[in-house]
């Protein structure tokens, strides 16, 4: 997702995928936001083997690019029916192992 605003420092851009924060800028702003949206975006991703990040857009253009890079699944399971896979025990975790996911977010 690209956007054309003042971007995001380099020093926040770790930061700002935390719960809850916020840059200085935007905090006694007009922009409206709890800033729990990109944390939950890259814990999503995260369980599913993915990972997310950002970056200035290329000159001369200004803003922020953001990314989510999934793994590529070549067939689904035999019996999916396209809802996450579920671990073994029965619990809401999904199966990341067999997505191929690394332990390090």
């Amino acid at each position: 997702m690209e956007d054309e605003g003042p971007g995001i420092p380099a020093g926040d851009r770790e930061r700002i995928w935390s719960p809850f924060f916020r840059l200085e800028r935007d905090v006694s702003s007009a922009v409206a936001g709890s800033g729990i949206g990109l944390a939950v975006v890259r814990d999503l991703v995260w369980r599913l083997g993915g990972r997310t990040g950002v970056s200035d857009r290329p000159a001369p253009a200004r803003g922020s690019l953001f990314y989510v890079e999934l793994p590529r699944v070549a067939e689904p399971p035999a019996g999916d029916n396209g809802q996450l896979a579920r671990a073994t025990d029965g619990s809401a975790e999904p199966a990341r192992a067999a997505a191929g996911a690394e332990e390090d977010r």
